[in-house]
């Protein structure tokens, strides 16, 4: 999920960190029991959470857009792809067995399924983005060249189209709909990937500063917590609905994709300045994926709020600064143990290099 070195650009790699921060937060709001479910009785704190989660939506999104930015002008690299499933498997498999040694995963709780879901995450879908972002991957040659081949208008025209099917028709109606997968697919990653492909060689007219995507990034963020809401009290009223409360905050809402795109383009044209602060978010970029791989691996992803005491907090006074403290011993704890990780495969690649070269 990462480019070359050379590639890096600074404010993209503060808001690939920003991103996955995010995604901390809404696991911590999620799976640490923080946020009260929109059908029950809110209190004041549970509605900040929402609103927090608001804010958040858009981090995948952005992982994303960030991706296809910089992929649609790379050259298609098969090792990359060879590497991101090793890491995916290096999580997957080799976290239960700690937890197992440590004692903190019962032998009880290991099944035949579990057992497939560690062996073969991509297939399971262990890692929903992982297997919907490796597909997008191996498709990425054939997307650069049709985005590069395609004339403007007729890749405005084939974004509008899929975007109607698979965003603003779902946005609009309150209709269940087979097709639509919430954004949790490859299909949804190939259509970000295009639009990133699409800012790429041709911006966007409505967005041309920093602060201009700030901008649409904070009413769209805004907005989602808004209609969310709407809907609650429509559904509440009516006792009609309530399948659609949470669907505001679906990755393929019309409303969350405007707001990613706003926040990409925010850190796109922003001029980050070099101190130690962007320094360090080149440095720990390679490593931001890991922190996910880490923190939602099957076993994992409902042990880490236990063990900080997400629900001791919940609803108090403490709720958010447990929240800050949280997600910033997540991600570093998870940039370590990718650092590691990215040093042993380095080591298994130099020595079958050496190996092979005899």
């Amino acid at each position: 999920m990462s480019e070359t070195k050379s590639k890096r650009q600074p404010s993209i790699e503060v808001l690939r960190s920003l991103a996955m921060l995010m995604v901390i937060t809404m696991h911590y709001l999620d799976k640490g029991k923080v946020n009260i479910s929109l059908g029950e009785s809110q209190t004041f704190l549970s509605v900040m959470g929402w609103l927090l989660h608001s804010f958040s939506i858009v981090a995948v999104n952005c992982y994303v857009l960030i991706s296809g930015y910089f992929l649609v002008e790379s050259k298609f690299k098969w090792k990359k792809l060879v590497e991101l499933v090793l890491q995916v498997l290096f999580y997957s498999i080799l976290v239960p067995i700690v937890m197992f040694a440590l004692g903190i995963l019962p032998a009880s709780e290991i099944s035949l399924y579990k057992i497939f879901l560690y062996v073969f995450p991509i297939h399971t879908e262990h890692y929903w983005f992982a297997t919907s972002y490796i597909i997008m991957y191996a498709f990425s040659p054939l997307l650069a060249a049709g985005i590069k081949n395609l004339e403007k208008k007729e890749l405005k025209v084939t974004i509008g189209i899929l975007l109607l099917i698979f965003s603003a028709v779902k946005t609009i109606l309150p209709i269940q709909m087979d097709l639509d997968k919430f954004g949790y697919d490859a299909i949804w990653f190939i259509i970000l990937f295009m639009i990133a492909g699409y800012i790429r060689l041709y911006g966007l007219e409505w967005i041309k500063t920093s602060k201009r995507g700030l901008l649409v990034y904070i009413c769209g963020s805004i907005l989602t917590f808004c209609i969310a809401f709407v809907v609650r009290a429509i559904s509440l009223f009516t006792g009609k609905m309530g399948y659609f409360v949470t669907r505001t905050f679906d990755y393929n809402n019309l409303v969350c994709l405007i707001s990613s795109i706003g926040l990409f383009l925010c850190f796109l044209y922003w001029n980050a300045p070099e101190n130690g602060f962007t320094k360090l978010a080149v440095k720990i970029a390679p490593y931001t994926f890991g922190v996910y791989l880490l923190h939602e691996q099957w076993e994992m992803r409902h042990v880490w709020p236990k063990l900080l005491g997400t629900g001791k907090f919940a609803g108090t006074a403490l709720q958010f600064p447990h929240w800050i403290v949280s997600i910033l011993i997540v991600f570093w704890v998870g940039i370590g143990v990718d650092f590691l990780r990215s040093k042993l495969f380095g080591l298994i690649k130099n020595k079958t290099s050496k190996e092979s070269d005899k």
